[in-house]
């Protein structure tokens, strides 16, 4: 056999792949260190692997450094044991010894994959918000012969993607690890460093052909292996490195923003969704929103439809609690909704616990409201609610109502039908009257719900930032003393008409000082946004757990003018941002001091000269927030005119870039190496000419399946002549070869069409 046939000669491939002694001395002749290089590719994924598993299992009590050093020595004598010719009995073996291995654990402790299954669970609540009930009650994994097991069946799976002669399986282990990953299922950065740097050896060697036993037929391929594997290691190291201005949370944060413009809203939106970071002015419009139809005349009252729900202020804008954090409250929110109790519509409930005790005639008042243009995320749900089966018992939080729960038909999915209850809005009547029946079964059942629900309000919706903490000391003073909420209320509006302009047109360049901090020393000019912000830190400051929101708004004169039956279309006009206060015993309250939004009704502010009502609570309850810590307020300084880094776009501007360049540098490196071995075919003598250039044109064949390209019996025999008999090959069979080898080039050509031929010339690289 001559020592330098052309790789892709069939009949040398053939003799390859079927005698696996003459792989090995092939392959080990082109590359001595192949052995070593593949196991080391298969230690950094298996070490990989295990520290993502680990940060997955948290109940795994085997130290990790004993499980490297006990399933590493095993993952290289797999990898040997594989390449030989033992593989398929070796194969059998492993699974052998796993199933046995298996069987010994789940005997001596069953409940281990209990305890797997509980850290499952507890990892899909922590990031979806969702409740995932746990299995058993075990918090440990002690079953050592499964944990063998598990490293037994990953190492062979490894071992196996290793040395597979096709590149799709490890690029999908590769993929779906990188998911898992970017989705927060696996929370160890190192781990995912360590198995994306070894997937990045092994597609090095693929690509240098160094990486697979048999010769592979379509080499010109694998460059998918490298380009996949550099972009994946690439997005792995912007996932696991700790930037410091470049932070993952920042990018993820712009990409999330970025799918969910693209899934839920409409060029038309006008609110900011609670990102106040270089907000513009208003752009309000005519745009329908919202179309409302209620089933009875509706009361000279206005009602919010209360869409995002802002819950932890960041000093560039408003945000939901994490997952991590909701995690934690599991079992109240599990308590709490078996008991039918949801946050959402606690002032509808306190009404109904009234009217079970015969303290309140509870009457319903039905509606739709149909999703025109708003965000398609939420459901734009009044306070005046009543509970329904668009509530997800298995949320963790009450701050949204989320559409996707409300399962209709696809030609109805943004149509929301609703039961009200008029009598909620009186909420500070319902607050006396609940009171005064709180020994009535309903009402306690109610109140024992409310109260545990309210420790979680009073837990998360009192933090402020340390700017806004110094700014309102030296607007309110130092330690506010503990005050009614009529009094709070009053210097809060007191405050804002003194520091605030309403103005819709106001841009508030904020840059990266707070925004509350910014306004109030800067801007001095705003509009709701501006207004909601500041007045729910604000409520905040004093010990009311507050929140922002941003809606619609349905003011009294257009439910006065409102004909039941009719539609009643809202518009990004009435677009709107609000604060709401915790009021115990009935739940979140409106409260809204934007001007010309003021309504005195939905405030606990008596003007002067007033009297109490007869139902209002004797004595009002007082506010403080006893765990203020004051700092040196850091004056914030108005930005220049240059907009902030995006740092999302420069990382992808230089991923991109380093994609092309390492697609450049393969198809610069591919077509150097076509032009030598064509001058290799050229320079040759005649029987070596003759044979690499029959390898060359049935690759051709085989690569743009021209199955239509018969090679004539005269070609076929004078390639055998050259590779088998010992004759001196003339002049003329050189000549022939030569020009079958320009017809099949010329053939597999024409019969391409314009894209394919790019693909054939620049990308695999099968002429020049």
């Amino acid at each position: 056999m001559k020592k330098d046939n052309f790789k892709h000669n069939i009949v040398v491939s053939d003799v390859l792949e079927q005698n696996e002694t003459l792989q090995s001395l092939y392959m080990a002749r082109k590359a001595p260190c192949l052995f070593l290089l593949r196991n080391i590719a298969a230690m950094l994924m298996l070490s990989g692997m295990i520290l993502l598993i680990f940060s997955l299992f948290p109940s795994i009590q085997l130290n990790v450094w004993v499980a490297l050093a006990i399933l590493l020595p095993l993952c290289c004598g797999l990898n040997i044991l594989l390449a030989g010719k033992w593989r398929s009995i070796g194969i059998l073996f492993i699974c052998i010894l796993a199933s046995l291995l298996l069987i010994i654990g789940l005997n001596t402790d069953p409940n281990s994959i209990g305890a797997l299954k509980n850290d499952f669970a507890d990892r899909l609540t922590e990031l979806t918000g969702h409740i995932h009930l746990r299995y058993v009650d075990i918090d440990e994994f002690r079953s050592i012969p499964l944990l063998l097991c598990a490293g037994l069946i990953v190492s062979l799976i490894l071992c196996l993607l290793l040395l597979s002669k096709r590149d799709y399986p490890l690029l999908l282990f590769s993929g779906i690890i990188l998911t898992c990953s970017l989705a927060g299922i696996f929370s160890s950065s190192s781990g995912a460093f360590l198995l994306f740097t070894g997937v990045l050896l092994a597609a090095v060697l693929r690509c240098s052909q160094l990486g697979g036993y048999a010769v592979p037929k379509e080499s010109s391929k694998s460059f998918l292996g490298l380009l996949s594997a550099l972009s994946i290691t690439a997005f792995a190291v912007v996932l696991c490195l700790p930037f410091t201005n470049m932070g993952t949370a920042a990018i993820c944060e712009n990409a999330f923003t970025l799918l969910h413009k693209i899934k839920y809203d409409s060029s038309t939106a006008s609110m900011p969704e609670g990102k106040l970071k270089d907000l513009n002015g208003w752009k309000n419009s005519s745009t329908p929103a919202l179309s409302i139809k209620s089933s009875e005349a509706l009361a000279a009252e206005r009602l919010y439809f209360r869409g995002m729900v802002g819950e932890i202020y960041t000093g560039h804008g408003w945000t939901s609690l994490d997952n991590a954090s909701l995690s934690k409250q599991y079992g109240l929110f599990y308590w709490l909704h078996e008991n039918g109790f949801y946050g959402q519509v606690t002032s509808a409930e306190a009404a109904s616990a009234l009217e079970a005790a015969g303290a309140l005639d509870y009457s319903e008042r039905s509606m739709e409201i149909t999703n025109i243009s708003a965000c398609k995320r939420y459901m734009y749900l009044p306070y005046q609610a009543i509970k329904g089966n668009y509530l997800d018992d298995t949320l963790i939080g009450d701050a949204i109502v989320f559409a996707d729960k409300y399962n209709l038909p696809k030609n109805e999915s943004s149509v929301l039908s609703i039961a009200l209850c008029p009598e909620a809005s009186n909420r500070f009547a319902l607050q006396s009257k609940t009171a005064d029946a709180q020994e009535q079964l309903s009402v306690k059942l109610y109140l024992s719900c409310e109260r545990a629900y309210a420790e979680f309000v009073y837990e998360n919706y009192l933090q402020l930032t340390p700017e806004v903490r110094s700014i309102f000391a030296e607007l309110f003073g130092d330690s506010p003393d503990a005050m009614t909420l009529t009094q709070i209320t009053e210097k809060i509006m007191a405050a804002l008409e003194t520091e605030l302009t309403y103005n819709e047109a106001a841009n508030t360049p904020c840059g990266d000082n707070d925004f509350i901090a910014y306004v109030l020393e800067l801007g001095k000019s705003g509009y709701s946004v501006h207004y909601a912000t500041c007045a729910a830190m604000m409520l905040r400051y004093f010990g009311v757990p507050a929140r922002y929101v941003e809606g619609y708004l349905l003011t009294e004169k257009q439910a006065r003018n409102y004909v039941a039956g009719n539609a009643l279309v809202l518009t990004e006009n009435d677009a709107h941002a609000w604060a709401e206060y915790y009021l115990d015993g009935i739940g979140w309250v409106p409260f809204d001091i934007t001007p010309g939004y003021i309504d005195k009704s939905e405030l606990p502010i008596m003007n002067a000269g007033e009297t109490a009502p007869d139902d209002a609570p004797g004595e009002e309850q007082q506010y403080q927030n006893d765990n203020l810590s004051i700092v040196p307020l850091v004056r914030p300084n108005r930005p220049d005119n240059k907009h902030p880094a995006n740092y999302f776009w420069l990382i992808a501007i230089i991923l991109l870039s380093f994609l092309m360049l390492a697609f450049t540098f393969r198809t610069v490196f591919f077509r150097l190496r076509l032009r030598k071995r064509l001058r290799q075919m050229k320079e040759a003598d005649n029987n070596e000419a003759i044979t690499l250039r029959y390898g060359y044109c049935t690759m051709l064949i085989e690569r743009t399946k021209s199955n239509f390209i018969i090679i004539p019996e005269e070609i076929h025999n004078i390639n055998l002549e050259a590779i088998f008999s010992n004759h001196i090959m003339n002049e003329s069979k050189r000549t022939a070869m030569a020009e079958f080898m320009r017809t099949v080039i010329r053939e597999c050509k024409q019969r391409r069409n314009f894209i394919k031929r790019l693909y054939d010339r620049f990308i695999a690289c099968l002429y020049i």
